[in-house]
């Protein structure tokens, strides 16, 4: 177990004044069997009215909204938590075939299928997996995960949040997005539910992006970061889940005024002692 302090600012600059400022966070941590916080201190700036909600897939959302007219806009969330190496358990009445169907985000390009077809054959597979993994949708997922990591090249600027598995796919090239959604794809592909996962790794710069898949054998749900070729441990704090990106985008919001926009993020965790 690792006790974690957690630092998170996102700052919104605005070349004019924009008004009738709504917004959706999804930047909160909540406790759960693998992360417990200690403590979460939340400052949105400017702000009128702030609420908390959940979405569909039982995310924590922080929304509100600012009327007046501000040419700033500012969201810190700070806090402590401790985190361990657990799994989530599957929850009675779960809709895992939800996660077993792609998105827009994750459809899988013929360029795709072929890749799949000539990397992840089952006998080659079995031989392949050390002897101290299973052969079930982990010790899959493992080997689809270093799979990815060996031919995939991390690399900002190539992508943005719009670019699809099958996009990013052609280029071998892209950001934690783009590996998590690729690996979903190949997964579901196989007929694995698998989830995409927003949250916090120590040492990161900026949010950071992977994916969980379920074991039916166990009814549990295992995290693999293929961006770093990681299990997930207790160095990663989860803040959301869902389909893909857009279910688990941290901030978005809408506004009036013609404007160009800027953001700024600020990421810090660190282990204390």
């Amino acid at each position: 177990m690792k006790y974690l302090a957690f630092f998170y600012e996102t700052k919104m600059a605005y070349s004019s004044q924009v008004s009738s400022h709504y917004f959706s966070i999804k930047a909160l941590p909540e406790t759960s069997i693998r992360q417990k916080v200690e403590e979460l201190h939340v400052t949105v700036s400017p702000m009128e009215e702030l609420f908390e909600s959940r979405d569909a897939f039982g995310n924590r959302i922080l929304g509100g909204h600012t009327l007046e007219p501000h040419a700033d806009f500012q969201v810190v969330v700070e806090g402590k938590a401790y985190v361990n190496n657990k799994r989530e358990q599957g929850k009675a009445g779960e809709n895992l075939a939800l996660y077993k169907r792609p998105t827009s985000l994750t459809e899988m390009s013929d360029e795709m299928k072929e890749y799949v077809s000539d990397s992840f054959i089952p006998d080659k597979m079995k031989q392949e997996i050390p002897d101290y993994m299973p052969y079930n949708a982990f010790g899959i997922g493992d080997y689809v995960m270093k799979k990815l990591y060996q031919d995939f090249s991390y690399e900002s600027g190539v992508t943005n949040i719009k670019t699809t598995a099958a996009q990013a796919f052609l280029g071998h090239r892209g950001v934690c997005q783009d590996y998590a959604h690729i690996m979903l794809a190949f997964l579901r592909f196989l007929g694995y539910s698998c989830r995409y996962v927003t949250g916090f790794m120590i040492g990161e710069g900026a949010t950071h992006a992977w994916i969980e898949v379920y074991n039916e054998e166990d009814n549990l749900w295992y995290g693999l970061d293929p961006t770093n070729n990681l299990w997930i441990d207790e160095n990663y704090i989860v803040l959301a889940r869902g389909r893909d990106y857009k279910d688990c985008i941290v901030n978005k919001g809408r506004f009036l005024g013609l404007t160009e926009e800027t953001q700024e993020i600020t990421l810090k965790v660190e282990e204390i002692k």
